[in-house]
């Protein structure tokens, strides 16, 4: 039986704000305790300075500091990576005298922010514990949290937390002590899983904040469990994405799997299949052609990470990539991210244009361009053209596109059928 502290999903708190929530900036005399949690990614330590004094050194990933003693009232903090004086975040601050703060640090080096958690929640009933989300994913999209039995089909379970958007916090919901099936998917998707943990312990009295984390390839997401006046644990995510792109010529069909998880069978080219959940690390890697296995490349899936596998080329002789996909979103909230991806064999490297500017140059077979960031247009032109022949392959001529903001596009030019086949996929 779930209750939340504050009603079923109340309030949020906006993340980054300047203020600790409910101290004023005159404090209330003597000291507060302080400690920092470092939540980033890509930042293996932190040194954290109070009014340009240093007051943490050394603070792991996933680890959190000791407490400190810090006066009453406002302060100016300075986050740096260890030993380093630039600030990767400075933010004004106002802790109370008598009061426990977890400072956490958070989001990729170049835009680390903080989050301040004031350690005071009540104890919930005996034999139960309280939990709450805090999504410092904000590539990943609004997100929803379930606590389950190993067994229990998402269909049938109800989020403990739903619909919690990137830079947001949940309240605190009460649930028995025990351990867990923790999945945290996407908002109101039962099947689009983000994080899967078998064994997620709650123990009883525990007050704990579960800190969802970027990942590599902007989709899935790491889980950092924060315990009250407690320790941290990490939970990394163990699984990539994986998709299959069949640009083959005359339909070749293309089955590939990737660890024993299949990303599909029999796909007849041109096509490209959907995103699949598949084990990170160095899983086996398979791929064939009408039933011909082929030479695969050696591949690591880095956990979090998205991946296109492709095989092209005439069917006697395909060849396979992998091409590693970045889906984090623009930086900018009025900006479009595209790549071009070349599977068409005889036209050598291809060039992509929106609205008659070149987006992506010399891309050549089997690869992919970097992503450009490119300005969203309701009515914009594609145009991929040969590097060998100068003809263009693929366009979208007088019927044209909207490419919309804070969004990630792929064009692919692809093999199999009588002519090459241009193919626009939004992948966010």
């Amino acid at each position: 039986m779930l209750k939340s502290s504050l009603g079923r999903l109340g309030a949020v708190l906006l993340l980054g704000a300047a203020l600790i929530a409910g101290c004023g900036s005159s404090g209330g005399g003597g000291s507060a305790q302080v400690r920092v949690v470092n939540a980033t990614v890509g930042v293996p330590s932190i040194d954290v300075f109070s009014d340009d004094v240093a007051l943490f050194s050394g603070v792991l990933a996933n680890a959190a500091s000791a407490y400190s003693s810090v006066g009453s009232g406002s302060h100016t903090v300075k986050i740096t990576q260890t030993g380093s004086l630039t600030a990767l975040n400075t933010s004004s601050a106002s802790v109370g005298g008598d009061t426990t703060y977890t400072l956490i640090a958070w989001g990729r080096a170049a835009s680390v922010q903080t989050f301040y958690l004031t350690e005071g929640e009540t104890a919930p009933a005996a034999g139960n514990a309280k939990l709450r989300l805090l999504n410092t994913a904000p590539d990943a999209g609004s997100l929803d949290l379930y606590l389950t039995a190993a067994t229990t089909s998402l269909n049938d379970a109800t989020p403990l937390a739903a619909s919690i958007a990137g830079g947001r916090v949940s309240v605190y919901n009460e649930i028995g002590a025990g351990t867990y099936r923790l999945r945290v998917t996407a908002a109101g998707s039962k099947t689009d899983v983000r994080l899967d943990v078998p064994s997620f312990a709650l123990t009883a009295l525990d007050i704990s904040t579960l800190v969802l984390q970027p990942s590599q390839g902007g989709v899935l997401v790491h889980g950092l469990s924060v315990l009250q006046k407690g320790a941290t644990t990490a939970y990394a995510n163990t699984q990539a994405r994986a998709r299959l792109i069949a640009s083959v010529a005359a339909n070749g069909a293309v089955t590939a799997d990737v660890g024993g998880t299949s990303l599909n069978v029999g796909l007849p080219s041109p096509a490209v299949g959907s995103y699949v959940l598949v084990p990170s690390g160095s899983p086996a890697l398979s791929v064939s052609v009408n039933g011909t296995a082929l030479a695969v490349p050696p591949t690591t899936f880095t956990a979090g990470g998205d991946y296109t596998v492709m095989a092209y080329g005439p069917a006697s002789t395909a060849q396979v990539s992998v091409i590693t996909d970045d889906n984090r979103l623009p930086s900018l909230a009025t900006g479009a991210r595209m790549r071009l991806i070349n599977g068409i064999t005889g036209q050598g490297a291809l060039t992509l244009a929106m609205d008659f500017s070149a987006v992506a140059n010399n891309v050549a077979l089997g690869a992919a361009s970097d992503y450009t960031a490119v300005n969203s247009n309701a009515s914009s032109r594609l145009d991929v053209t040969s590097g060998l022949t100068g003809l263009v392959l693929f366009t979208t001529g007088t019927t044209n596109v909207n490419i919309q903001a804070l969004s990630v596009y792929t064009v692919m030019v692809l093999d199999g059928a009588a002519a090459p086949s241009g193919v626009l996929r939004k992948e966010r």
